[in-house]
């Protein structure tokens, strides 16, 4: 049986190609440099090291009072990584590309809050204004339900093989992958094992340049099938 092999990229030029039409990304460890200790120690504030439960899973599990408590903990490490927060490589030059030069609709998918989101656009990307919806920890489920990229492509009237998620973390890849987005990874020190792990991802990106370069010049689309997440909520 021949599995028919199509590329994605922004302007079509070969039957079968598929047109980008909207990217939605990830921000911690994606649109930022990743700061992994932040995920360690918000385990380490709801006691659940080495275990395999998702951090937002664990903390809506608790008691109102002990919730308030330990989320007001979560807030405030992400508030002091938010202080130290450093653009991905390249990150500029995409978005001013995304603006200037592409009719391409954008936005952030994040299971942090909102706050960060605007610190990001504010002090890194000169106020530049998202596509709505953008996607924060009020939205239920969080990543890696698809149902947050599923209700971008239905709010932007795109299907989700015209979208491309790009994230650093198992949560980003598999709600792109139940979704039926295509997937890139932003790699780094502490996420290279994902790509053997899950292998429907699409495209491996060390930097944002190198995402301008594949959405002009196109890349192979792999088949996907949806499944079970393997793994626990991160890297």
């Amino acid at each position: 049986m021949t599995v028919q092999v199509h590329r994605m990229i922004l302007i079509p030029s070969k039957v079968g190609d598929l047109v980008v039409k909207g990217l939605i990304f990830d921000m911690d460890g994606t649109l930022t440099k990743p700061q992994s200790y932040m995920f360690k120690e918000m385990r380490e504030a709801l006691d659940i090291v080495d275990k395999p439960i998702d951090i937002l899973t664990q903390l809506e599990s608790l008691p109102r009072i002990q919730r308030e408590i330990a989320a007001k903990r979560i807030q405030d490490i992400e508030h002091r990584a938010m202080l130290k927060m450093q653009p991905q490589k390249g990150v500029e030059d995409l978005f001013k590309f995304l603006h200037e030069e592409t009719d391409l609709k954008f936005t952030i998918c994040t299971r942090n809050l909102i706050t960060p989101v605007n610190y990001l656009l504010d002090h890194f990307l000169d106020g530049i204004k998202l596509h709505e919806p953008i996607i924060t920890r009020s939205f239920d489920p969080p990543k890696p339900s698809p149902k947050p990229l599923l209700h971008i492509s239905e709010s932007w009237g795109i299907k989700p093989e015209n979208l491309i998620m790009i994230g650093d973390s198992r949560d980003d890849m598999f709600a792109g992958l139940r979704a039926g987005c295509s997937l890139v990874l932003m790699r780094h020190k502490d996420n290279g094992h994902l790509v053997e792990e899950i292998p429907e991802i699409d495209y491996i990106v060390d930097d944002f340049h190198q995402l301008i370069d594949i959405l002009q010049n196109g890349f192979e689309v792999k088949p996907k099938v949806a499944r079970k997440m393997t793994g626990f909520s991160g890297y």
